[in-house]
């Protein structure tokens, strides 16, 4: 009976730890793509030669 217990308590906690795993993948997912650049929100680049940007100096 004490086995079954044991035995019991060790599978609750190993289903706990990867329950908990996937709920961090889906979170540290979640996090990546918020944190990913958006190119339409960059400064557009300068349309000309450089000698231009050299002699606005």
């Amino acid at each position: 009976m004490i086995f079954l217990e044991i035995l019991s308590r060790i599978v609750s906690i190993l289903v706990g730890i990867g329950t908990l795993a996937e709920k961090c993948k889906a979170y540290i997912q979640h996090k990546k793509g918020r944190t990913e650049k958006d190119p339409s929100v960059s400064l557009p680049a300068p349309d000309g030669s450089r000698d231009d940007c050299i002699s606005n100096r």
